[in-house]
């Protein structure tokens, strides 16, 4: 066994309908929604527009909600947000870097498809995706920009993303590689697209587990013991090894492009494990805003941050502001809001 790579890194009742409620656009020395503000999402759907009672009632129940809130329910709610917040983008990280892994290996196999001349092209796909790779980030609009970059990759080089590959059709393309052509341009060319494949591999699996290090602390302790156990593979002898043929009957190049495809398939599976408990744990279990069960609510509205409230809150909170705030991304701006409401009334 010979070891190709070494690298490693390692509730409160309602109050009694109070006097009319001024909107929040008009509600002097609010601060001002801007940009930032949650677009609308989607909704259970469409529903009478509320009453002036209606939104009065619950303006003052909010806000004697909001007035209660120990600090420890204060701080509670903005880790929740934050929380929140850092899975989605962890979880879109994820996607796009299984996204590459599946793009790496349709590149090669377009390329072992084609003729010893073609093979540069799948080489300057890898390239690319290996640039792709590097300038990622945890910003969501890094994630875009790259997710964007694998759009356009996709269009010129026709390198699909889906990973269903045949994997009878993948390990018939491999066995092309038991025996070494005899045109020794081809053999430079089928080596050179076996380099480029391992490097665009071995830049991917460090970015995994690099990945994988700064999204443990915010699974829970039980989940956290699984996951490294998959992740560990992925920097393990067996994964990194390629068993050579010492009789020499076979091309060496098969043998470590068969260890570099069994990793990147290794790597692809991980990432979307990873991604899937992403999932799991950005649900949310009650209403920001009436802080009832989500799922015992009348209908759930998902805002544009992919937080959500029940219906009935949302359509109450739009009635009586003009720009609403998430309650968990923008905490302070939410209960701003409900302080001037309540002032004006």
């Amino acid at each position: 066994m010979w070891l190709f790579s070494s690298s490693s890194p390692a509730a409160a009742a309602p109050a009694a309908p109070a006097a009319s409620p001024a909107t929040f656009a008009e509600a002097p020395g609010a601060p001002r929604a801007d940009s930032a503000a949650i677009p609308p999402g989607r909704s259970a759907g469409p529903a009478a527009p509320p009453t002036r009672e209606e939104i009065t009632a619950f303006i003052t129940r909010v806000s004697s909600q909001v007035a209660a809130q120990s600090p420890e329910v204060v701080a509670r709610a903005k880790a929740q947000g934050e929380l929140q917040q850092r899975l989605q983008k962890h979880k879109k990280k994820a996607a796009v870097m299984s996204r590459q892994s599946n793009m790496t290996r349709h590149a090669w196999k377009s390329a072992m498809s084609r003729p010893a001349q073609e093979v540069q092209e799948a080489r300057s796909c890898m390239q690319a995706l290996q640039a792709v790779n590097g300038q990622m980030a945890d910003d969501l609009a890094d994630m875009d920009e790259a997710e964007a970059a694998l759009d356009a990759l996709e269009e010129q080089h026709g390198a699909a993303s889906n990973g269903d590959e045949d994997e009878d059709e993948m390990r018939a393309l491999l066995d092309q590689l038991r025996v070494e052509p005899a045109s020794e341009a081809e053999s430079a060319a089928k080596f050179g697209l076996y380099e480029e494949y391992l490097t665009t591999v071995e830049q991917t699996r460090r970015t995994t587990l690099e990945f994988w290090a700064s999204v443990k602390p915010d699974f829970p302790a039980q989940a956290q013991a699984h996951l490294q156990k998959a992740v560990t593979k992925l920097d393990s002898h067996d994964a990194m090894a390629a068993d050579f043929d010492e009789t020499g009957r076979r091309w060496f190049v098969y043998d470590m492009t068969v260890a570099a495809h069994r990793n990147n398939a290794a790597i692809s599976k991980c990432l979307d494990m990873l991604r899937g408990r992403l999932e799991m744990m950005q649900g949310q279990e009650e209403c920001p805003v009436c802080l009832e069960r989500l799922e015992g609510a009348a209908g759930v509205h998902t805002m544009g941050c992919c937080h959500q409230v029940c219906a009935p809150c949302w359509r109450l909170y739009q009635a009586a502001v003009a720009q609403p705030a998430c309650p968990l991304c923008r905490h302070e701006d939410f209960v701003g809001q409900f302080v001037h409401l309540s002032a004006d009334q």
